[in-house]
């Protein structure tokens, strides 16, 4: 997921800290987890970074919209959308949000903007700005935020029962590779007989 993203918004893999903090950020500050922040950024992190969005807006309104009861992967594709409609009326988001917010028809303004699948993320967005804006400069502030959640994982007996766990695969393999030749030639020499 973090390759993938870094491929999206055209990062380097000195980047890398950086993605994974802004997604485990994500994780602690909305209701993004794995699987819903890489179905929405498939959708939208390159449209996002085409337009010149940063990788912690496009996730701020990603987690917004998200927190807002939009699946990920419509959040993802309605923010593309957006991104896609406003690039081709030569708007801006806060222009567009502006417009939306200004507008005694929301629903109506959303629409002409940017179309029926994504006016209503439209509307969520341009009435979030506050939120959006907290949640960018928290992304912004990540810096560490995946070691921290980590040592607070390994911390727990869950954390204690992956350590075991792991263990005990690098004891199977390391029996495996040590007895497969032996393991091998009765397979071999069972099927002969058979």
């Amino acid at each position: 997921v973090a390759a993938r993203t870094m491929n999206a918004f055209r990062l380097e893999a000195e980047d890398m800290p950086r993605i994974v903090d802004v997604m485990a950020q994500s994780f602690s500050k909305s209701d993004l987890n794995l699987e819903n922040f890489s179905a929405a950024m498939a959708n939208a992190g390159t449209a996002a970074a085409t337009v010149g969005l940063s990788l912690e807006d496009t996730t701020s309104m990603i987690a917004t919209l998200v927190d807002g009861f939009i699946p990920a992967a419509k959040a993802g594709t309605d923010v593309r959308v957006i991104l896609q409609a406003l690039n081709e009326e030569g708007l801006s988001l806060n222009e567009a949000f502006s417009i939306v917010e200004q507008s005694t028809d929301k629903l109506g303004t959303a629409t002409e903007l940017v179309g029926r699948r994504a006016a209503a993320a439209l509307i969520l967005l341009s009435g979030s700005r506050p939120k959006l804006l907290d949640l960018s400069m928290a992304f912004l502030d990540a810096g560490g935020k995946a070691k921290v959640m980590a040592s607070i994982m390994d911390d727990t007996l869950v954390g204690d029962l992956f350590k075991v766990v792991s263990a005990a695969e690098g004891v199977a393999i390391a029996m495996s590779e040590h007895l497969e030749p032996s393991l091998r030639k009765i397979a071999q020499e069972a099927g002969a007989f058979l």
